[in-house]
């Protein structure tokens, strides 16, 4: 079984190697012990794995913001919303005017409902 959590870190320069890698390394350790809890292993007939899950910090490919732009929720909700349809992480600084109006205009629209 291949786990493992990918960090889509865009902001590079703000933090050393490693340091966000120890940061998410309490959640890698926990996470198996959760899936076990909830019975996943059972339900899947398969043999627990409690081993913590491979934490890689990505670097190539992921687009980074502007240093002190304050967009890092912006970014955070562009990454998932991006993997959740596959579709390429072909954005960047120069986007998040529009990225922030559209996340409002969505908000709206759910609120409305």
């Amino acid at each position: 079984m291949h786990r493992q959590i990918l960090i889509y870190d865009s902001s590079i320069k703000g933090f050393a190697d490693g340091v966000i890698e120890n940061h998410v390394l309490p959640l890698a350790m926990l996470l198996p012990r959760y899936l076990d809890a909830c019975r996943l292993y059972e339900q899947r007939q398969i043999t627990p794995d409690l081993t913590p899950f491979h934490v890689i910090r990505l670097k190539d490919g992921v687009p980074q913001q502007t240093v002190n732009s304050g967009d890092c929720g912006v970014y955070v909700c562009m990454f998932i919303e991006f993997l959740m349809c596959c579709h390429p992480l072909d954005f960047g600084p120069e986007h998040g005017s529009f990225f922030r109006t559209k996340m409002a205009i969505d908000l709206w629209k759910c609120a409305k409902k």
